[in-house]
């Protein structure tokens, strides 16, 4: 009995105690010449796909999503025709919010492993007739390919093979253990 009032007054003093605001994603703001300078690709697009991870029950604001773009300008770096770039799933994690058919001045973050990741905190914004852009814009690179991750259907061709092997060892089995013995 004492134990479970212990518990009911420190849960009740957890309500009545102030706590501070809780912050995932605090970004200094970046004029356009510093975003500029920190990116290492640049350039201007129109989301076509916003692909989020299925998760079943439980999912974070920092699930991966990516985001592919059709390029029409590029103003840093070798960009692609069509680019793929990853943010957080939500920006209390620092994700961009990127919406299908509306356009983007998008700065990227190129990772070791050729990943694009972009954030909040990176300087994108939406694209109309009165936003100023970067001067010097060039096309992007029409046949160039950003690295695919093919590990999801590698593992799925794996898991039918697997199954296959299984399968296979079961009708052997099932043959032997029904052919007539040898007198």
């Amino acid at each position: 009995m004492r134990s479970l009032l212990a518990v009911g007054l420190l849960s009740g003093l957890s309500i009545v105690v102030p706590s501070s605001p809780a912050c995932a994603c605090d970004c200094a703001s970046l004029s356009r010449d510093e975003a500029l300078a920190r990116a290492d690709a640049v350039f201007v697009g129109v989301v076509t796909d916003v692909a989020t991870p299925w998760r079943w029950l439980m999912w974070s604001s920092a699930d991966p999503v990516t985001v592919t773009f059709d390029v029409d300008t590029a103003y840093k770096g070798v960009v692609p025709a069509e680019a793929r770039v990853r943010t957080a799933r939500e920006s209390p994690s620092c994700g961009y919010p990127f919406e299908v058919g509306q356009r983007y001045l998008v700065y990227v973050d190129v990772q070791a492993d050729g990943t694009w990741t972009t954030t909040l905190c990176d300087g994108n914004q939406t694209v109309d007739e009165t936003t100023a852009l970067p001067i010097g814009g060039y096309p992007p690179v029409a046949d160039m390919t950003q690295p695919r991750r093919w590990w999801p259907l590698g593992a799925a061709a794996l898991a039918v093979g697997a199954l296959a092997v299984v399968v296979f060892i079961a009708r052997i089995r099932r043959r032997r253990r029904n052919a007539p013995a040898d007198s």
